[in-house]
C-alpha cells in the first residue's frame, strides 16, 4: 500500500483526536537526569509528531524508523519504513519493522497500555544496531536510549525482572490505562536500577 495513504490519515484525524491534540510549542523536548543535569535529545519535527499522535486513534500499532536532518538536527520519519501492525495469535497488537536503524519508533494506540512492553525494552537491549526507541502512547511518549548490546547470558535474568517491574506498574495504574506521574517516576527508577546504561524518559503531551 502506498505510504501516502498513511500520511493522509493525518488529515482525516486532525480534528478528531481531541484528547491529545496540543500546540507543539508546549512539548518539552529536554530530559532531566536530575535537577543539576540536563540531557538533550533530538526534537521530532512538528508535522511528523502530529502525524504520529493522530495514529493513536487507530486500532493497530504503527512503526518505522527516524532519521536526523543534518541541517536542523530534527528527527523526521522515513516514510518508506512506515508499517501497520497486526495481532498475534493471542490477540495482542504488534508491529514488525520493515527495516531497522539507529532510531526506531512505534505506537501504542489509545486502547492499549501506555507503558513499554517487555519486548519493547528487550529490543533495544539485544540489538546493538538500535540506539534509541520512541514509543508513542495515549498520555505521552517514551524515549529509551541504550548503547551497546546486553550479553546473552544476562537476557533471561533481565527479562524476568522487567516483567515484574511491568506487572507492578500495570496494577498500580489501573491495568496500564490510568496516568500516574508518581508511578511513572518509580517505574523509570526501577528500570534504570535494573539495567545499567539504560536511559528512559517519559514526556506527557499535556503540560
Amino acid at each position: 500500500m502506498n505510504n501516502n495513504f498513511y500520511y493522509n490519515k493525518y488529515i482525516k484525524y486532525k480534528n478528531k483526536y481531541f484528547e491529545l491534540k496540543q500546540k507543539t510549542s508546549k512539548y518539552d523536548f529536554t530530559t532531566r537526569e536530575d535537577e543539576n543535569k540536563i540531557v538533550s535529545h533530538y526534537k521530532l519535527n512538528t508535522t511528523d509528531l502530529e502525524y504520529i499522535i493522530n495514529l493513536l486513534c487507530e486500532t493497530s500499532e504503527y512503526c518505522g524508523i527516524l532519521h536526523v536532518d543534518s541541517d536542523t538536527n530534527e528527527l523526521f520519519i522515513d516514510k518508506d519504513s512506515i508499517n501497520k501492525g497486526k495481532k498475534d495469535s493471542y490477540g495482542r497488537l504488534y508491529c514488525a519493522n520493515k527495516k531497522y536503524d539507529k532510531i526506531i519508533w512505534h505506537t501504542h494506540p489509545k486502547l492499549s497500555k501506555y507503558f513499554p512492553s517487555t519486548e519493547d525494552i528487550l529490543k533495544i537491549l539485544k540489538n546493538s544496531n538500535i540506539n534509541q526507541s520512541f514509543i508513542f502512547t495515549s498520555f505521552g511518549y517514551w524515549a529509551l536510549y541504550y548503547y551497546g548490546e546486553l550479553p546473552e547470558h544476562k537476557i533471561n535474568d533481565k527479562t524476568i525482572n522487567i516483567k515484574r517491574i511491568n506487572d507492578l506498574f500495570y496494577f498500580k495504574t489501573q491495568k496500564g490505562r490510568e496516568y500516574n506521574k508518581d508511578e511513572i517516576d518509580i517505574y523509570i527508577s526501577n528500570l534504570k536500577r535494573l539495567i545499567s546504561n539504560l536511559s528512559i524518559y517519559f514526556f506527557p503531551y499535556h503540560k
